[in-house]
């Protein structure tokens, strides 16, 4: 509770001062990454931030391709469905790099980079804005787990809750 409390409080502060245009995803990272220990962490912050590198290029890839060169018009029925088409390619991609487990978080990436007006204002400013604020929550989270206090602190809590 108090690690995933401090990773949220240090990820928006650090978007307030870096003038992030979206100091929730950051901390959104933080919170999805904080496991139990840093392993786990650092495995479910690898699997989200392929997710994210993965479903950004193949977002990208999407948009331009119908949206610029074939001038579909972003968000009409013809896109819909072709956006939903292109869930099947993405889903195989994952499936044959052996991230099954990112599939859900790379759909999800998916459908905010083409289908949300801050996507399609710029897919490619889009994703590299949340790969920015997903890597500051996997540091966080990652370093919140590592600091020798804060575990310390988090034994003597877990101690004094299970009396």
């Amino acid at each position: 509770m108090l690690k995933t409390t401090l990773a949220i409080f240090i990820c928006i502060t650090i978007d307030i001062l870096r003038d992030s245009p979206n100091m929730v995803t950051s901390g959104i990272s933080a919170i999805l990454v904080m496991q139990i220990n840093m392993d786990s962490s650092y495995s479910r912050g690898k699997l989200r931030i392929l997710g994210i590198v993965i479903s950004g290029i193949y977002s990208i890839i999407f948009y331009y391709l119908f949206v610029g060169v074939l001038n579909v018009e972003s968000l009409s029925l013809l896109y819909v469905i072709l956006f939903s088409l292109f869930t099947i390619p993405l889903m195989i991609i994952f499936n044959l790099l052996k991230l099954s487990d990112g599939i859900a978080i790379g759909l999800i990436y998916y459908m905010l980079t083409c289908l949300s007006s801050s996507g399609i204002s710029d897919p490619l400013i889009y994703v590299a804005d949340r790969f920015i604020n997903m890597t500051i929550g996997l540091c966080v989270s990652l370093f919140i787990n590592w600091c020798p206090p804060l575990n310390a602190l988090g034994r003597h809590y877990e101690k004094f809750k299970n009396k």
